[in-house]
């Protein structure tokens, strides 16, 4: 079902907020955020599932990694349980992230091919909340989102070219 919503959302900001809308429920996660960097733009495009969160996190970009997290960094997925205030890797946000709550994280980065798009972000009010099963279906639905964003930044382009051919 997810699938097939993805492959007619209208543009990018539909296809962020059904991946969110999927996060939720299908990671068993409290909040979620998800931060891409469309082909050729800066800064990053991001949204979160909860206002709280987007309160929570700040509305400033740090360095590339976006608003929300590590989003335009490649490497490998990361998990946070030990509690957001003392990671090292959320110190940027741990403040807000506290306040809110959020005491585990499991960022997942979004790629196609050999294109690094950004990363969703898993938040839960539990300490070590994230077990296989839950990484499992957040490595999942990744792989749809970043198909959805690789597919959306495409058609984007391929419209960009035809109108400014008949401009």
């Amino acid at each position: 079902m997810l699938a097939s919503d993805l492959s007619v959302a209208p543009n990018l900001g539909r296809v962020l907020a059904l991946v969110l809308e999927c996060a939720v429920t299908a990671v068993h996660c409290d909040w979620a955020a998800i931060d891409v960097r469309p082909a050729g733009q800066s800064p990053a495009v991001s949204a979160t599932s909860d206002p709280r969160l987007t309160d929570a996190l700040g509305s400033r970009n740090v360095g590339t990694g976006g608003k929300y997290g590590l989003a335009v960094q490649p490497g490998p997925a990361t998990v946070s349980n030990q509690g957001t205030s003392l990671d090292q890797l959320w110190q940027e946000w741990s403040t807000g992230l506290s306040e809110l709550g959020v005491r585990s994280a499991y960022v997942v980065r979004l790629r196609a091919g050999q294109s690094f798009l950004g990363s969703i972000t898993f938040y839960a009010a539990q300490t070590s909340r994230f077990g296989p099963d839950d990484k499992a279906s957040a490595d999942l639905l990744a792989v749809h989102a970043a198909l959805a964003v690789a597919a959306t930044q495409a058609t984007a382009d391929l419209t960009g070219a035809i109108e400014s051919r008949t401009a």
